[in-house]
């Protein structure tokens, strides 16, 4: 290597360290006992992404940390200390971590139940109030593995929805087209295009995270229209 090149290696080693500990601070101080606690308790609930774990943890983490997470967790802090703490962190701060931990639930088949309900406790346990926690819902909950479930228990209405549709269906047409469907597409067919296309479009899906900027700006229309067509 010349020597401009070693230069440049060693600067980009730099930008990437700095760059790290500024991403670090999602974590608070003292991470390994305040954070690791429940990131722990989010991977735990599904071994099979661990591989999609460490890599989302290396983002901001070393790999002796990484390890600590997975391995040797005799370090970590007692969750109640941890809620304490988080409690005591500014609601920014608290959002962040909530965002990252959520982050952490999301694999290549979306957010599974238990890390659903771990997430919503958490949540209440934070007491973040009610605006932040529909928030919390609205971005996430496409992202569940149990949606087709969730959406017809929380549906107002079990009747095929192209019958309420026929009157207005030219207006509705670009929304259809948005999420790939004919215009008499079925309720359940709403649900089910919508579903997958969050899990290729989500912003905070990992293999996504070159294309954030894209995913949101595709998302907020996915979003609109599944709204459109299901109210």
């Amino acid at each position: 290597m010349t020597e401009k090149e070693i230069k440049d290696f060693i600067s980009k080693q730099e930008e990437q360290k700095a760059l790290r500990r500024k991403k670090r601070e999602i974590l608070g101080r003292n991470p390994v006992k305040y954070a690791f606690p429940f990131i722990r308790e989010i991977c735990k609930l599904n071994k099979g992404a661990r591989e999609e774990q460490k890599i989302i943890l290396s983002d901001v983490l070393g790999e002796e940390e990484i390890e600590i997470i997975f391995d040797d967790f005799r370090k970590l802090g007692s969750l109640e200390d941890a809620v304490l703490y988080w409690l005591k962190r500014s609601g920014r701060e608290r959002l962040s971590f909530m965002h990252f931990l959520f982050k952490l639930a999301i694999v290549q088949d979306g957010i599974h139940n238990d890390e659903w309900n771990m997430l919503m406790n958490l949540i209440r346990q934070l007491r973040f109030n009610k605006f932040y926690c529909e928030a919390f819902r609205y971005r996430y909950f496409s992202l569940r593995t149990e949606f087709y479930d969730y959406e017809r228990k929380s549906s107002t209405s079990t009747e095929d929805h192209s019958a309420s549709t026929n009157n207005s269906s030219q207006s509705l047409k670009p929304y259809f087209t948005i999420l790939g469907l004919e215009e008499t597409a079925s309720d359940e067919e709403i649900k089910r295009a919508y579903h997958k296309l969050a899990l290729q479009h989500h912003p905070d899906m990992q293999k996504n995270a070159d294309r954030i900027k894209e995913c949101e700006a595709m998302m907020a229309k996915i979003n609109e229209a599944y709204e459109k067509l299901r109210g």
